[in-house]
């Protein structure tokens, strides 16, 4: 099944403006909007309601709707037994946030796509996250789960409401703000610093031991600590943490080593296999927190130019704003069937050496970790979708080893090394690209224009990141303000970026 369907019928999300459900504008699934168009319906048929969130860039979202939403025996199913409503998270954060709650209260864990079967109340009965089609050894399949919670709605219609009002009162319980006295500032304040100290990796920066995210508020928070903490060893600790944190992602497959940027995640300890959307916030936030740790220690100002190269260069909009984010798939070849995540960005070594010289190959070889088999750690592509596939990310041979090895000259090898990135950065630009969500988020945006601050803050000779972010504001009071000086969420262009238009 090709990527996204656009071979049948328009569905009511045709008429949608979000990029996520123009995605689905095809599928054979008989699709509502959010609203209260659906849940009126789900109250005339007596139907529960089975609602898909995602956005438009999310790997696994894609991979539900291939598996699932195009299947026309599946989407039979959801047809008959159900009203489906698709929803867009970046549209609706509140949304998102109250059945979120509910789906890590039931199963322990969150994520995207999120799946949750509702009440025409829109109190949740049941709910997950990507769901194969079909059953595993490991879970049951959409297919079964979609009947299981049809037969007991037809058949304990009282008792599945009754459970849906009390796991709603639950829900709204949780979300409460808690009564009794707050800790004091000082007592958070430590207790966050001994929190992040515990779960912190002192090899490959980042917090926790799998599927790490660079958590740049994190990093913030510890910056801040060392400020007030400085000449303390908690503090110089705090500092090292960020140091290092830092210059892993730096080094990872994490950061896109030829177009610059950051990946929204690593899939492992080492920060080497990315989940491959690129996210707007997180080039605001990693921006904001290198330029401020660039203020105390002098370092990463090559970082720095590099994500403001990325943001200009692929995801500005002519008039200042910012688009959202890059996705994670894309077609291998003009005219592939299926997208492929991270088809844009990954290597065989066949295509290396093809791409580049054999100087060039050969310093690229031991500085990004290539291999024929690829180079995905055992463990970080339970699918097979990486298989001889290679990742840029730097390897721990240092720039001098490799060149004495090669026995050239430090300068030698830092030239082939630039010299190839631009090779294949010339090729990599020849392959379809990934999917651009071209929607502009008013809080994401003031993030990149936090970023963009800082960064003059920290370079105050570069006028023009100043100059971007006035810019930036403007778009936001031109698109994003109504006439009636009210601050809209989104606003949204057309594929081309060239008209942007409010909801």
């Amino acid at each position: 099944m090709a990527g996204h369907s656009h071979h049948g019928p328009a569905n009511r999300l045709a008429q949608e403006k979000s990029p996520y459900l123009l995605q689905h504008a095809h599928n054979p699934v008989d699709w509502y909007p959010w609203g209260d168009e659906a849940f009126k319906a789900a109250k005339e048929k007596n139907l529960p309601i089975f609602l898909s969130v995602g956005y438009s860039t999310c790997h696994w979202c894609h991979v539900m709707e291939r598996e699932s939403f195009v299947d026309t025996e599946i989407a039979k199913i959801m047809n008959e037994n159900f009203i489906n409503i698709k929803l867009d998270r970046e549209e609706r954060p509140d949304v998102d946030k109250l059945y979120m709650a509910f789906v890590v209260s039931i199963t322990g864990r969150g994520g995207w796509p999120m799946s949750v079967f509702l009440t025409s109340e829109g109190e949740p009965l049941t709910g997950g996250t990507y769901f194969p089609p079909k059953d595993t050894f490991a879970s049951l399949g959409f297919q079964s789960i979609l009947k299981l919670v049809s037969e007991q709605w037809k058949s304990n219609n009282e008792s599945v409401l009754a459970q849906g009002k009390a796991l709603s009162k639950a829900i709204q319980k949780e979300l409460a703000p808690k009564p009794g006295k707050s800790p004091s500032a000082n007592h958070m304040i430590q207790n966050s610093y001994e929190h992040l100290v515990k779960t912190f990796d002192e090899e490959f920066g980042g917090f926790g031991a799998s599927m790490k995210f660079p958590k740049p508020v994190d990093l913030e928070f510890l910056l801040y600590y060392y400020k007030h903490n400085s000449q303390s060893e908690p503090g110089k600790f705090a500092k090292d943490m960020i140091d290092i944190t830092l210059h892993e992602i730096d080094k990872g497959g994490i950061h896109d080593h030829l177009g610059k940027g950051f990946h929204r995640y690593a899939v492992d300890r080492e920060w080497k296999i990315p989940h491959y959307e690129k996210m707007l916030y997180d080039q605001g936030q990693l921006l904001s927190m290198y330029s401020n740790f660039y203020k105390i220690s002098g370092k990463y100002q090559l970082v720095v130019e590099d994500i403001i190269e990325y943001i200009k260069k692929d995801l500005l909009h002519k008039d200042g704003g910012f688009c959202s984010a890059e996705d994670a798939e894309s077609y291998p070849i003009e005219g592939a069937p299926k997208k492929k995540e991270g088809a844009f960005y990954v290597w065989t070594e066949q295509e290396l050496k093809d791409a580049l010289t054999a100087e060039q190959f050969a310093a690229f070889k031991r500085y990004y970790n290539i291999t024929e088999e690829g180079n995905c750690p055992d463990g970080a592509d339970p699918r097979g979708e990486l298989k001889q596939k290679n990742t840029l990310f730097i390897g721990k041979n240092s720039v001098e080893k490799i060149a004495e090895e090669m026995k050239i000259s430090v300068e030698e090898f830092k030239k082939l090394i630039e010299e190839g990135k631009q090779a294949l950065l010339a090729k990599r630009d020849e392959r379809p690209r990934p999917g651009l969500d071209y929607k502009f988020i008013t809080s994401w945006n003031s993030l990149m224009i936090s970023g963009l601050t800082a960064a003059f803050g920290a370079f105050p000779d570069k006028k023009e990141y100043l100059e971007m972010a006035q810019k930036a504001v403007k778009f936001l009071k031109k698109y994003l303000v109504d006439d009636q000086d009210r601050l809209l969420r989104t606003a949204y262009s057309d594929e081309n970026r060239q008209n942007v238009f409010q909801m």
